[in-house]
């Protein structure tokens, strides 16, 4: 059972949610951002990202001093939503791959389960500088994507129902990519503002991050949209 918390969002099915903006989640000062679902997916905080209260609160992840966290493991998710509330203050250097929220990727022959961040562009061989989301099989499932604008809040969800991949932006949907197969857990911890498998770092604020353990649909990825959005001046 989940708790609301942040405004009207959906709870249904919540794994994991931080909210900076949320005394219990994160007071301000320490390294534990705090889950504020039952499942006590409390997060590590790693080389000190700062806090601040503007925008009610959220925590800066520096690339250049490697800042980033983890999560506990999940259990496989077959379908499954990631959400976040984001500002990016640079852009991932050429052939960088740094995840808002992923699975950790332990070894070879395994999966990732769910991934939001800079990955699809990895899959196609080319960089980009996408931001996108899906998951890998052994190949990536990815949504095209977009160029994120610097210094600009962005709420960013992606989605998979069995069959397509979802990408949104603003509370809108963006792009969609079909594909059906097994999204498999790799057992690895969760990994926030860093690569599945590298040293690759977001370099942003990150004030939001939820896990769902199932698709959300465009009615209530907007519901979720719109309950934070003021914070962001939006």
């Amino acid at each position: 059972m989940s708790i609301k918390a942040g405004g009207r969002i959906v709870t249904d099915g919540l794994l994991l949610h931080l909210d900076a903006a949320n005394s219990r989640s994160y007071s301000g000062s320490g390294n534990t951002w705090y889950d504020l679902t039952t499942n006590s997916r409390n997060a590590t905080l790693t080389n000190s990202p700062s806090y601040s209260s503007n925008n009610s609160g959220y925590l800066t992840f520096a690339a250049s001093s490697s800042q980033w966290a983890t999560t506990p493991a999940t259990a496989t998710i077959s379908n499954f939503t990631i959400e976040a509330w984001v500002y990016f203050n640079s852009s991932p250097s050429t052939n960088k791959y740094p995840a808002i929220l992923t699975q950790e990727f332990p070894g070879t022959n395994t999966r990732i389960n769910y991934s939001l961040g800079f990955n699809g562009t990895y899959a196609t061989g080319g960089w980009t500088g996408k931001l996108n989301g899906g998951f890998w099989d052994g190949a990536w499932r990815t949504t095209d994507g977009f160029i994120p604008t610097l210094n600009t809040w962005y709420h960013t969800a992606v989605t998979y129902d069995g069959s397509t991949v979802t990408q949104y932006s603003q509370g809108a949907s963006h792009s969609t990519v079909s594909y059906s197969g097994i999204a498999t857990s790799s057992g690895g911890l969760l990994r926030i503002a860093r690569r599945w498998d590298d040293v690759d770092y977001i370099d942003g604020r990150i004030p939001i991050i939820r896990l769902y353990n199932r698709a959300l649909n465009s009615t209530e990825i907007l519901q979720n949209y719109n309950a934070n959005k003021r914070r962001y001046g939006l």
